[in-house]
């Protein structure tokens, strides 16, 4: 079985390509589609704009104390815009990558779930045939033992009837060795 192991790398490769199509108008807009993992048993779809960002993406409320005393005012050198550029790739790349690891968790949980599914069905299964098993033995069984007492076994004279072979009881155990 092989693991597939999420690193930052491959994402930083296709953050980088649609941050670079972005800036040069071939992309008017950026969005990544993920699967989110609400509750282990429910998935949703997930639609998340990567760009350009929205200023509604990022609620902002003052803090108290910012009206106060202490208010400063906050200086960004060389320039704002010089800032944001070397910000927003750091934060897509960010995004992006939590998006792959959310649906990289929603996948291994539906995997999950999907082999216990199997597992319970298993056994169930296993239980079911086994009492079959069990039935049609006990059938057997008691035909030989009704064939005996009523002397249908005939005398030694007459060519004795094959006897039916006794089905064998397999015993199955499961990978964890529990007895299935």
């Amino acid at each position: 079985m092989r693991f597939h192991v999420l690193t930052l790398f491959p994402q930083r490769d296709i953050a980088d390509i649609f941050i670079r199509l972005f800036r040069e108008g071939q992309l008017d807009d950026v969005y990544v589609v993920y699967t989110e993992m609400v509750t282990p048993m429910r998935l949703e779809p997930r639609v998340q704009k990567l760009l350009p960002l929205d200023i509604d993406a990022f609620p902002w409320e003052p803090r108290p104390s910012e009206h106060g005393p202490y208010h400063q005012m906050v200086q960004y050198v060389p320039s704002a815009d010089r800032v944001l550029e070397h910000l927003v790739p750091g934060y897509v790349k960010g995004e992006l990558f939590g998006a792959l690891v959310e649906s990289f968790c929603a996948e291994q949980n539906a995997r999950m779930t999907a082999m216990d599914s199997a597992t319970d069905n298993a056994r169930d299964m296993l239980k079911s045939l086994s009492l079959h098993y069990n039935r049609a033995r006990q059938s057997a069984i008691t035909q030989e033992i009704t064939e005996i007492v009523g002397g249908t076994q005939g005398s030694a004279a007459e060519t004795p009837q094959p006897r039916r072979p006794i089905p064998t009881r397999t015993v199955r155990f499961l990978a964890d060795g529990r007895r299935a």
